[in-house]
């Protein structure tokens, strides 16, 4: 604005107010909802025009719901709230068995419960063994029947079956058990270990 002063000469009174509403303005500026989502710069052609240059472009509505500052203050406690919980979820599961030690491992206030705690701690024990043995046999059964076919008499054909049922002794003479009790019977190797039948006569047999 121009004004003379007593000496003729042009003045101009800047207008304050307008400035400082021209900077506050500025300052409160915000990132449209559109801009903030897609995660772009948010720009204006100027002060006075309610709609960004993208939303202009793009004939969308521009609206500004709530501030960034605003919008960070709403959802952080949320993020911490659920990091939080996950972890004390997985430490509770890591450290459970940590928990069941220590209420075992507390201290004993009488002599009853310090015989409880022996007996039931033999118990475990006991089952523990029971247990074991149990395997062991399983295992041992396992082995004796991966051992069932293989081959006998260096390699022949003929007596490449072998019993399953374990050996006693009657009369001096080694014999099995009777056949019934057998999944596979050979007889042919029974009738050569009581010498009924000669190893050149079963050949003989089996070739012809």
């Amino acid at each position: 604005m121009e004004d003379r002063n007593s000496s003729g000469e042009a003045s101009f009174k800047v207008d304050v107010s307008s400035s400082a509403n021209f900077a506050e303005k500025w300052r409160k500026r915000q990132a449209c909802d559109r801009c903030r989502r897609i995660k772009v710069r948010c720009e204006y052609e100027g002060l006075d025009n309610d709609s960004c240059k993208r939303c202009t472009k793009a004939g969308a509505q521009c609206v500004i719901s709530t501030s960034p500052r605003e919008n960070g203050s709403e959802n952080e406690p949320r993020k911490m709230r659920k990091t939080s919980n996950s972890n004390r979820n997985s430490s509770s599961s890591k450290y459970a068995w940590v928990e069941r030690v220590k209420l075992k491992s507390q201290p004993i206030k009488n002599i009853q419960e310090r015989d409880e705690k022996i007996s039931e701690l033999k118990k475990i024990i006991n089952d523990s063994w029971v247990e074991i043995h149990r395997l062991e046999k399983l295992k041992n059964l396992d082995a004796a029947d991966s051992d069932n076919i293989h081959p006998d008499y260096h390699g022949d054909k003929l007596l490449s079956r072998n019993p399953l049922s374990p050996k006693f002794e009657s009369s001096g003479t080694v014999m099995d058990f009777p056949p019934s009790i057998y999944r596979e019977w050979n007889c042919v190797k029974t009738a050569i270990r009581l010498k009924l039948l000669s190893m050149q006569d079963a050949k003989y047999y089996y070739e012809t």
